[in-house]
């Protein structure tokens, strides 16, 4: 998260309010030039119980973010979502009921599937993200239609074993480029992307096709480089409070 504020606090409401069935921590990874506003708040959520707060590393971007999150999970699966409600929190419970009616390895919340769709999304980057998503979905023989959206259900063993490379929005395509490639299962849900009411995303538009490249080199990489060579491989440059 950068600097976002009213957005976070109903975030983590709604996802406590969704997932009240299950055991679950929230982990919040903050950019240390965040608002004063926005880091005061963390530490106000830092104090609850099920909530830990990460400060993220100087390596910038919403990728670096995600990784340096990994060593703190504890729970056998890892949502990975936003904190400005454009991964919209009211399907997360929908998200882990077919994770376990499935018994599948990732389920990701697709905007492309019948059901889900866009509010308010950039008209040049909708016609972008489809023809992406269609390239990878023949390139990869994946029957998941959104690849490219950051709202996944992850078993955590697999963030611990895959060998990450991008610290930005390619992340996103690369958390289930990778397990496929190493015979990972994953299936979908649909999801609604609304907007941002608050704030403006840091992701500079050309970045939109570095897409193409991450997904390339991913499915050009032999099987034994998407592993790391250590089980015990840390990320560093974070804390966590």
């Amino acid at each position: 998260m950068y600097s976002e504020t009213e957005l976070l606090r109903e975030s983590v409401r709604q996802i406590r309010n969704q997932l009240h069935e299950w055991p679950i921590e929230i982990l919040i990874v903050v950019h240390p030039k965040s608002s004063p506003e926005c880091m005061a708040l963390c530490d106000e959520l830092g104090r609850e119980s099920d909530v830990r707060i990460i400060v993220q590393g100087p390596r910038a971007g919403i990728g670096w973010a995600y990784r340096e999150a990994i060593p703190y999970v504890t729970g056998t699966y890892t949502l990975i979502m936003s904190s400005d409600l454009e991964t919209n929190p009211a399907d997360a419970a929908a998200i882990i009921r077919k994770a376990e009616e499935t018994g599948v390895d990732i389920v990701c919340a697709s905007r492309w599937m019948r059901g889900g769709g866009f509010t308010g999304y950039n008209p040049v980057k909708l016609v972008l993200n489809f023809g992406y998503n269609l390239i990878f979905r023949i390139l990869y023989r994946t029957s998941i239609h959104d690849i490219t959206f950051g709202y996944k259900l992850i078993r955590s063993e697999i963030l611990r074993e895959v060998k990450w490379a991008y610290g930005t929005h390619e992340f996103c395509a690369e958390l289930i480029l990778r397990p496929l490639r190493l015979g990972y299962t994953a299936t979908e849900v649909p999801t609604r992307w609304v907007k941002r009411p608050e704030g403006e995303s840091k992701m500079i538009f050309i970045r939109n096709f570095r897409f193409v490249s991450a997904a390339w080199h991913v499915f050009f990489t032999p099987k034994a480089g998407h592993l790391l060579a250590s089980a015990g491989h840390v990320e560093q440059g974070t804390s966590a409070r």
